[in-house]
């Protein structure tokens, strides 16, 4: 984080009675992308809006979102503010209320680095134990199905000539690729590091084999550039899958699999004999 806006934070944190203590996750944040976490008395977030833009005079645009967390077996939403700056900058602050602040910094990653603390507070303590949480088998079995679902799907937008909603599919085929890629990274790092935020991470977690196979799923709106995109992007799957199942003891539907690829190699001749 520039020392700029870190200082204008601090500043403006001072000056602020309800401001109890603002942190960011350093892994999550560069010159760029700043993922920072303010935690209040009391949650306003027009006031807290409203203070945010007297902080920056180049502001191009500031959007509200919802999160939520696990506390006490329920979804505790919270809001997270997003700035974008003139700077090619953008800024995530997460409003915390103070009486949720322990039990959420618990779910975050321990590198944590604290800005701002209220004089007489009690600091916050990160979760030194962290570890992102292993797939679920039920979550597993459900991103293998979901992927060859859409792969599926893809192949009959593309066989009545669609590349737009083909193209669109891809796009959900891909989430699933990517989810599988995530169990990947955190079983590889040991529950120490996920793909990151927006998948930021990616490109420096996975192989180089990996990560140029993910790359090359990504299409044109050329009938035949979406199926060579599409079997790039089962194929990586398979090999993710296959191994992650293997890794954690679950069972990999081979038969979709198998099944799937062979609709869609004989849809793609279908399509090449025609095209020529």
């Amino acid at each position: 984080m520039k020392s700029e806006i870190k200082n204008r934070f601090v500043d403006y944190a001072k000056d602020k009675d309800s401001i109890v203590s603002i942190f960011y996750i350093k892994s999550n944040t560069n010159d760029e992308f700043i993922d920072l976490y303010t935690v209040v008395d009391e949650v306003i977030i027009g006031k807290l809006e409203e203070d945010i833009r007297y902080l920056f005079d180049d502001i191009i645009l500031i959007n509200r979102r919802k999160d939520s967390f696990e506390h006490d077996k329920n979804k505790q939403n919270y809001t997270i503010i997003d700035v974008y700056k003139e700077d090619n900058i953008k800024i995530s602050e997460s409003i915390i209320a103070k009486d949720l602040a322990e039990d959420f910094i618990k779910k975050l990653p321990s590198d944590i680095e604290f800005i701002y603390n209220r004089a007489g507070e009690e600091k916050l303590s990160p979760n030194r134990d962290f570890k992102y949480d292993m797939p679920k088998e039920y979550e597993f079995k459900s991103c293998v199905d979901n992927f060859f679902a859409n792969a599926i799907e893809v192949s009959l937008y593309v066989n009545q000539n669609d590349p737009i909603a083909a193209s669109i599919k891809m796009d959900d085929l891909r989430y699933e690729l990517i989810k599988m890629l995530n169990f990947h990274i955190i079983d590889k790092f040991y529950g120490l590091r996920d793909m990151g935020k927006d998948g930021s991470s990616l490109i420096n977690s996975l192989s180089k084999e990996y990560r140029e196979d993910l790359e090359l799923s990504y299409n044109t709106n050329e009938l035949l550039d979406i199926y060579n995109c599409l079997f790039k992007a089962c194929g990586l799957f398979r090999k993710v899958g296959m191994a992650e199942a293997e890794n954690l003891g679950f069972e990999y539907n081979k038969k979709a699999d198998v099944k799937a690829l062979e609709l869609l190699r004989k849809n793609y001749r279908k399509l090449e004999s025609f095209l020529r």
